[in-house]
């Protein structure tokens, strides 16, 4: 019996697991950064006015968001689901 509740226990804490480090900034997300930052400022010397850049931005972002779940294990199906949901929620 004691054997058993261990066992329940191990598997309730993900025995057996380990656990994945956080990963920090790394070079790729640094250079997204810059670039965001340059062409930001860029736009904004050329004279656009800031709400438009910044909706510029906003679009460029969630096109890329779209991407990276789309590219990763697993992300097909979350890009799938909400498509489904935002097509469904126009009836």
């Amino acid at each position: 019996m004691d054997q058993e509740i261990k066992n329940a226990e191990g598997r309730r804490r993900g025995a057996g697991v380990r656990p994945v480090p956080a990963a920090g900034v790394g070079m790729p997300q640094a250079a997204v950064i810059c670039v965001v930052l340059v062409l930001a400022a860029v736009m904004r010397l050329y004279g656009l006015p800031a709400a438009e850049v910044f909706r510029l931005l906003a679009g460029a972002a969630g096109i890329g968001v779209v991407v990276v779940f789309t590219l990763t294990a697993g992300g097909r199906g979350v890009v799938a689901a909400a498509a489904r949901a935002v097509l469904q929620s126009g009836r």
